[in-house]
């Protein structure tokens, strides 16, 4: 609260100066005006006779002392216009008054204090002039009160401010202390549900939206490392094993060829454990892929595609392999993605094809736009995909064609992790032309 404390504080000490300032100002106006009403009731008790002016009230004297307070004074002087005395005291008299209105002074008779003021009064034989003086103890009095009332109520008023904001503030902070504990159940795993932004206060509406933002992607992650952890657990057993059986046998083998038999079976398992742990990191690189505007860019398919293209056509010539490439689009085409995980995709369906395409076959590599949308077509004179197998190849580890075919089972299964971070689809059919499996993708070119 210290916080806020010291500037209210302040504000209050300046509200008390004011106050004051105000108070005294007004207070100070009403003696004054009672002071001159006196000055022109003291002119009133003179007359003019024909030897001069003189008092006409023998009680005017008593004026002198008003209260039983020795100090508690009016002092009062008149002369005529030729400052001649008429009656009072000439020491509460001063040479500043001026003919135009009421002047006030300070002065001091006897070491007290008093405020005077001294007038001008026109009458038919000259001016009378008069100074009439209060010794300033009950101006004093009443702006020691004055204070003293003012900071007693601003004082009270700032416990009652504190008060009413240390109840407030904690009130106010009660939703904010429900989303700590929220985040500490959360941070604990006791209780794996997003925070709840409709009991958020509205000022921090945006920073728990942000917070389960954070946790989806975090609990996407580490759904993503149990999974592959799970994968590499689940798939690299076998042919661990198998390398480690191979490596019991070359260890009894009696003769060169039953050893050169073991190492090459040693070799072929471990080529497929790390054709499998590369593959899965593949995986887990396109499935950490978000798919918001701030990991994506502006990406050219057409060059993507002579890339990889330009890289599979070593291996498709050493199996006699026609790999063709026709784009419909004399334009390049872009859209906004992921360049590493379109890169794997195109990978992917080229790899797939050269993979299981017989020596001296064909395959033929088509983009094109459609409406919206890039359609990549990837077709092939292989054996195909059993069609009761075609919502099945894109399962993790499945493998529907011909196990004479090296490979991990995931292949299929990256390019659809990838197509949906890109709200793209995937369809499989039977090539019409080529005669054997036919992959299209469609990717929308804005994913706003």
């Amino acid at each position: 609260m210290r916080w806020i404390f010291f500037p209210l504080l302040v504000l209050i000490i300046l509200s008390v100066v004011s106050s004051y300032s105000l108070a005294t100002k007004y207070a100070n106006k009403a003696y004054d005006d009672a002071l001159e009403e006196t000055a022109l009731a003291v002119v009133g008790q003179v007359e003019r006779t024909e030897t001069g002016w003189k008092s006409a009230n023998p009680y005017l004297a008593s004026l002198v002392q008003k209260s039983s307070d020795p100090t508690d004074l009016i002092y009062y002087y008149i002369e005529d216009d030729q400052h001649q005395q008429v009656s009072g005291d000439a020491r509460i008299k001063n040479n500043s008054l001026t003919e135009a209105g009421p002047t006030y002074y300070k002065t001091t008779v006897d070491d007290v204090e008093f405020k005077a003021v001294a007038l001008s009064i026109p009458t038919q034989y000259g001016p009378l002039y008069v100074y009439l003086g209060e010794s300033t103890n009950d101006r004093i009095e009443l702006t020691r009160e004055v204070l003293l009332t003012t900071l007693s109520h601003q004082l009270a008023l700032l416990v009652l401010m504190l008060i009413i904001l240390w109840f407030s503030i904690g009130r106010g902070l009660i939703p904010l202390d429900n989303i700590r504990h929220a985040l500490e159940e959360r941070l604990t795993l006791k209780n794996p549900a997003l925070l709840d932004v409709s009991r958020a206060p509205r000022e921090i509406e945006s920073l728990v939206t942000a917070l389960n933002n954070a946790f989806s992607k975090v609990d996407r992650l580490l759904k993503l490392k149990r999974q592959f952890v799970a994968d590499a657990a689940h798939q690299l057993r076998t042919p661990l094993s198998a390398a480690s059986l191979q490596l019991e046998l070359a260890e009894r083998a009696i003769n060169t060829a039953s050893l050169h038999k073991s190492h090459t079976q040693i070799r072929i398992a471990l080529d497929h454990a790390i054709e499998l742990v590369q593959r899965l990191l593949i995986l887990a690189d396109v499935s950490a892929v978000d798919s918001s505007m701030a990991s994506m860019s502006r990406v050219d398919i057409q060059s993507l595609l002579y890339h990889q293209l330009d890289q599979f056509d070593v291996i498709a010539q050493k199996k006699q392999i026609d790999l063709r490439f026709a784009s419909m689009s004399g334009n390049p085409l872009f859209i906004r993605g992921n360049a590493m995980s379109l890169n794997e995709l195109m990978n992917t369906l080229i790899d797939n094809a050269i993979k299981y395409t017989p020596a001296q076959g064909s395959v033929q590599v088509t983009l094109k736009q459609v409406h919206d949308q890039i359609s990549i077509t990837v077709e092939d004179s292989g054996s195909g995909i059993p069609e009761e197998q075609r919502t099945l190849v894109t399962n993790r580890f499945y493998r529907g064609h011909p196990q004479q075919v090296e490979g991990s089972g995931l292949g299929l299964a990256i390019a659809l992790e990838v197509l949906n971070t890109h709200h793209g689809s995937m369809t499989i059919h039977t090539s019409p032309t080529l005669g054997g499996c036919m992959i299209t993708v469609l990717l929308p070119t804005n994913l706003n």
